[in-house]
């Protein structure tokens, strides 16, 4: 995540919310802005909205820290790095927002409704509940209470599969692998499995990308590559650990029986269109996983970039609390990404654009980012 929120400032209106006189100065009415979800895209939106003197952020998360989800397979390889797996939502947000700890259970056309019976009053709506596996795969993704409990959840998986005399990873996208090579490199010579129901390594990446992918796996000598196998629970390959990293699951089950049941797609991701605003609503924007934007393909869109929030997501959130129709649309990026397989091999591409192999390394296999998220989250 390459966060921006510390320029947000520029996309805000100067004039009719005060910004640039100090907030002191406000005299206009306060909207209140409801954050559904206190993960990475969450928690970068509060710190955005909450630097904006006419709003009052409130976030409702069931957790009470960011989670590095990111760089799981990182710390199950490394559990000694685990410490770098969470930062508190407290750091991040200073103060400057309201934390409702404990998970949306139903949506109302104008508050959302705890788990504990609490309805959280809103005018703008932002959805950022993110989506995750289930199984062992789910713990991938932190939704245990506390900062100290999921670092405990992971260290308590690396044990696992330390014990295990053989693991299976079910999936061959980018977590599947990046799970996969980290195990490997980490636990060899443990037996590690991958899973990948196409015939190849690969399929729709560039050549010269498949090209380096393909080759960097063969090096590991531990890991054993079943193609074209779909794995079923009554057949797991005699692995005694599993990670099914396929189907990710939208966390929106609060919003099937609620007002906005109808913004859900047939998978229960958000629709969501250009400007984040939820289909058909004029105050519901959604961010991240859970959000589907029609037909641009999952994970290659500007929807789930953090770069969303200060240029698109931002000021139409103001747009709308101004009675305006919202300025910005997200275009499309490119699609592809880096795939870290332990903590000194990568292989990445953008659209047609292979990079070499140590430029990925050096990009994203030693620190994976978290240095820069972390100093972006609390700055």
């Amino acid at each position: 995540a390459q966060a921006a929120f510390h320029r947000v400032h520029l996309h805000l209106h100067p004039l009719k919310f005060g910004m640039g006189c100090g907030a002191s100065k406000f005299s206009g009415p306060i909207t209140n802005v409801v954050i559904c979800g206190g993960g990475i895209v969450g928690a970068l939106a509060a710190k955005a909205l909450s630097l904006h003197p006419g709003f009052k952020v409130t976030v409702i998360s069931p957790t009470d820290y960011v989670d590095f989800c990111w760089a799981t397979p990182r710390h199950l390889a490394s559990p000694g790095e685990v410490a770098q797996q969470t930062v508190k939502l407290s750091e991040v947000l200073k103060g400057r927002a309201t934390v409702v700890h404990g998970a949306a259970s139903g949506v109302k056309d104008s508050a959302v409704t705890v788990a504990d019976g609490v309805e959280v009053p809103y005018d703008i709506l932002i959805l950022a509940t993110g989506a995750g596996y289930s199984g062992n795969a789910g713990m991938l993704k932190g939704s245990v209470a506390t900062a100290e409990e999921r670092q405990r959840e992971v260290k308590e998986m690396s044990e696992r599969i330390g014990k295990a005399n053989k693991v299976l990873v079910v999936g061959a996208g980018f977590t599947g692998l990046e799970l996969a090579g980290e195990l490997a490199e980490a636990f060899n010579p443990k037996p590690i499995v991958l899973a990948c129901s196409q015939p190849e390594l690969g399929v729709g990446m560039p050549a010269g990308a498949q090209k380096q992918l393909q080759a960097a796996m063969k090096k590991l000598s531990n890991l054993e590559i079943k193609y074209g196998t779909k794995v079923t629970p009554e057949d797991e390959l005699g692995a005694d650990e599993v990670f099914y990293c396929t189907g990710m699951q939208p966390r929106t089950d609060f919003l099937k029986s609620s007002s906005l049941a109808s913004v859900l797609d047939d998978r229960g991701f958000v629709k969501t269109g250009p400007t984040l605003l939820a289909e058909g609503t004029e105050n519901v924007f959604a961010i991240g996983d859970c959000a589907s934007p029609g037909a641009v393909p999952h994970g290659q869109s500007f929807y789930h970039s953090s770069k969303a929030i200060p240029k698109v997501l931002v000021p139409n959130v103001v747009a709308v609390a101004l009675k305006q129709k919202p300025p910005r649309q997200c275009p499309k990026v490119p699609t592809g990404g880096i795939v870290a397989l332990g903590k000194k091999t990568a292989v990445g591409h953008f659209n047609s654009t292979v990079l070499p192999g140590f430029v990925g390394a050096k990009m994203k296999a030693g620190d994976l980012f978290r240095g820069k998220t972390r100093k972006a989250l609390v700055k």
